[in-house]
């Protein structure tokens, strides 16, 4: 009983959250569910950076050791942020090396790109600027490179409190992103950062999602080019106010970059802004969680920024709503202990009223033993939980904690639990309570047959409580988790179902077994 009360109290307390249609909600339990599956995934991930550590056992030439380094490198620059330094600069080093021109200017823009994933825009700087400029006009990748430096001097902007340095690099910003769009080809991510961008601005929306859409209805997409044209139609979706699709796309976005590994994911930080926007604070805690941390795992320095100016409200929110359901569980506990104390006056009422003295005692004795030990039970099963809290807390495993924390299980057991002794205890009572029932109804209406034993059914539980005197359908449909409909209309089955005198089958059916 004290489960049916603390799951009353869940469905009752549950916070407004905006409708949700089906796409969207494919969308955010595939991305909850990829986040369930991080551990598998980041060993998916160790085990293809070690196949390809074990290639470098077979490398013979400088330029099979740089491939292997570049490949490692993007397996580490958005996962491990020592690991791809470290790689960054074994790139460098052989470039020189080597002394290939496109090599060399290739090591310097993943350094860079480092650099400006860190917030480290004055060394990124410095490393472009220390590679001859006329080695990069001469390459295939000038766009590139320009578009490197528009994404140095964008960051300078949102970091510059100095605002004459900030116009500065303002212009700046605007001069490389218009000069990246005049080199970059069709297929390339920056290609499309640079004129979705530009398109934007311009308010120019069907233009941006046309172009990246084509994009996007292309076969054989990796799932990197996935998370970036999902992350660009979310942003062409949020300049236009269109907050349902552009959760739909950050979703998406986010979800590749999960299942790639990749810690500096603007995506999930978006999509716990709109859920937390929509009122969905259980989904919009858990991702700006796991968001927050994996951007400070990868020094992230933007995002973490960003991120931290969302976190407190999302956190605040999520913790008062949890504070708001702990008080109410409370005034549930304390009105079950007083339906307790009711439950024994009745009893008693009934043992100095009922003509069959006995059959009243052996009732009350047994469902306030069933009660009880029921309750014992219970207070066993929630210090157990609390217990189990307590020591992932002391683990510090905030992972774990939340995953244990939003899970069903705990209510989902108790509420088989007390089905289950509700069952037994009745048709303990009532051994013969099916037979009877059906011997006041008609023969083509017969119900419960082929019931295992000690088992009732929905339709029989609404009818054992008419048996016990329970006969408003409220009160039924709150104990069963029941619609007040469905109870309305099982009553209606019944009196349809009499085999004579309709109109008083329930009076009768409270007699059964006396």
């Amino acid at each position: 009983m004290l489960a049916f009360f603390t799951v009353l109290f869940l469905t009752l307390s549950k916070p407004f959250v905006s409708p949700v249609d089906p796409r969207l909600e494919d969308a955010l339990s595939e991305l909850d569910r990829c986040i369930l599956q991080q551990e598998r995934i980041s060993l998916i991930k160790e085990a293809r950076i070690d196949s390809l550590r074990q290639c470098g056992f077979s490398v013979n030439s400088s330029y099979e050791k740089y491939h292997l380094f570049d490949l490692l490198f993007d397996e580490y620059y958005k996962w491990n942020t020592d690991s791809a330094f470290v790689l960054a600069h074994r790139k460098s080093d052989l470039a020189q090396e080597i002394g290939d021109v496109d090599l060399i200017i290739d090591a310097a823009g993943d350094l860079a790109n480092r650099y400006i994933i860190s917030s480290m825009y004055h060394e990124a700087l410095g490393v472009l600027q220390s590679v001859d400029s006329s080695y990069v006009v001469q390459s295939s990748n000038v766009g590139l490179w320009n578009s490197l430096l528009y994404e140095i001097y964008h960051g300078l902007v949102l970091v510059t409190p100095d605002r004459v340095l900030k116009d500065e690099y303002r212009k700046k910003e605007s001069f490389y992103l218009a000069l990246s769009r005049q080199y970059l080809a069709p297929g390339l991510m920056a290609y499309y950062t640079a004129n979705v961008k530009r398109l934007i601005l311009e308010r120019r929306y069907n233009e941006a999602l046309a172009m990246v859409n084509e994009w996007l209805s292309s076969s054989s997409l990796s799932y990197s080019e996935m998370a970036f044209l999902h992350y660009w139609l979310a942003s062409v979706y949020t300049a236009m106010e269109d907050d349902d699709n552009s959760l739909l796309h950050y979703a998406i976005s986010a979800k590749y970059d999960l299942l790639m590994s990749n810690r500096e994911c603007a995506s999930l930080a978006m999509v716990a802004r709109l859920c937390f926007k929509r009122g969905d604070l259980k989904r919009a805690y858990n991702y700006i969680i796991r968001n927050y941390s994996d951007v400070v795992d990868v020094d992230a320095k933007l995002r973490e920024v960003q991120i931290a100016g969302t976190l407190p409200y999302i956190v605040t929110s999520y913790e008062k709503r949890e504070s708001y359901f702990r008080r109410q569980l409370l005034f549930f506990l304390t009105g079950l202990l007083a339906l307790l104390v009711l439950l024994v006056v009745a009893i008693n009422f009934i043992r100095r009223n009922n003509r069959r003295l006995r059959e009243a005692n052996h009732i009350k004795n047994t469902y306030l033993g069933e009660f009880m030990a029921l309750f014992a039970d219970h207070i066993n099963s929630l210090e157990k939980y609390r217990s189990n809290l307590r020591v992932t807390a002391k683990k510090q495993d905030f992972d774990a904690l939340v995953q244990e924390l939003r899970s069903d299980d705990f209510i989902d057991a108790e509420w088989d639990y007390l089905m289950d002794k509700f069952d037994k205890t009745f048709l303990g009572l009532f051994p013969n309570f099916i037979s009877q029932l059906n011997g006041l109804l008609r023969k083509d209406r017969q119900i419960g047959a082929g019931l295992p034993k000690g088992v009732l059914t929905n339709q029989l539980r609404i009818y054992a409580l008419l048996r016990l005197g329970v006969t408003k359908s409220s009160r039924i449909a709150k104990f069963l988790r029941l619609s007040s409909s469905t109870v309305y209309n099982s009553r209606v089955t019944l009196r349809n179902s009499a085999a004579d005198k309709r109109d008083d089958i329930e009076v009768r059916l409270m007699k059964l077994g006396s």
